[in-house]
């Protein structure tokens, strides 16, 4: 009853949100698994046998998949696929480094262990897909979150437009501006926006931010100047604009 209740008061008070995206409804995962805890004991031979062995042959093949990427990103070999993926992520530097290898190898060496050793149990297919989901996610954000992040983080984007900014201005608004974008520009340049679609928002701000996607533009009315267009290194689907409006000078 606990984690049917705590599914329920969840899923409404995600219901009643005003901003509403998937990433939100990740605390539904908890109770959920915990609600599909007995099913396994519930399945045949066959059924459990197969799926032990389906996420064993997967996930093995995720690793070694994983670590034979990783040696064309950052050891060149083979030379191919070093190029292949510096071109679709140009600007990162590879090269190797010891401390993510030796934790990415304490994974691949513990997702053997559980696979050789954990014994023939109802519950034995319900750990080792656990423990392959904790590898390969584990080898994704040990060996590849550098060359990822190189195209996907804002810092750059955000460098780039706070260098263009005026010295002094009152403050900045956004239009079509998501939570994730407003908070990493708070933590990479201490920029706080104010929403332009909220109720209690500032008239006075002089600096507009507008979200949106490269070929579709819609400036604002008045006399805002453009004065920064960026997006992300490699990211072909947003586009950020920022627009000045002139200061009004008092007689």
């Amino acid at each position: 009853m606990l984690p049917l209740v705590g599914f329920l008061v969840t899923l409404g008070v995600l219901s009643g949100s005003a901003d509403a995206r998937e990433l939100y409804a990740l605390p539904l995962l908890l109770p959920l698994s915990l609600l599909a805890v007995p099913a396994p004991e519930t399945l045949r031979r066959g059924a459990a046998n197969a799926w032990y062995w389906f996420s064993a042959m997967a996930f093995t093949f995720f690793v070694a998949v994983f670590w034979f990427y990783w040696s064309g990103l950052e050891l060149g070999i083979p030379a191919r696929l070093h190029e292949h993926l510096h071109r679709i992520r140009p600007g990162y530097e590879p090269g190797f480094k010891w401390l993510p290898f030796s934790f990415a190898l304490a994974y691949t060496l513990a997702w053997f262990a559980v696979l050789f050793s954990f014994k023939r149990s109802p519950m034995r297919p319900v750990v080792v897909w656990a423990a392959g989901m904790t590898a390969v996610w584990a080898l994704t954000a040990i060996l590849f979150i550098g060359w990822v992040d190189n195209a996907k983080s804002y810092r750059s984007m955000i460098a780039g437009m706070t260098a263009a900014m005026p010295k002094q201005y009152r403050c900045v608004s956004s239009r079509e501006l998501g939570e994730p974008q407003r908070a990493l520009l708070h933590y990479f340049a201490g920029i706080i926006t104010e929403r332009e679609e909220g109720i209690a928002r500032s008239p006075n701000c002089d600096l507009l931010l507008v979200q949106g996607k490269p070929h579709e533009e819609f400036a604002p009315r008045g006399p805002w100047k453009k004065i920064w267009e960026g997006n992300r290194p490699g990211d072909k689907d947003e586009r950020y604009r920022l627009y000045q409006r002139p200061a009004i000078r008092s007689n």
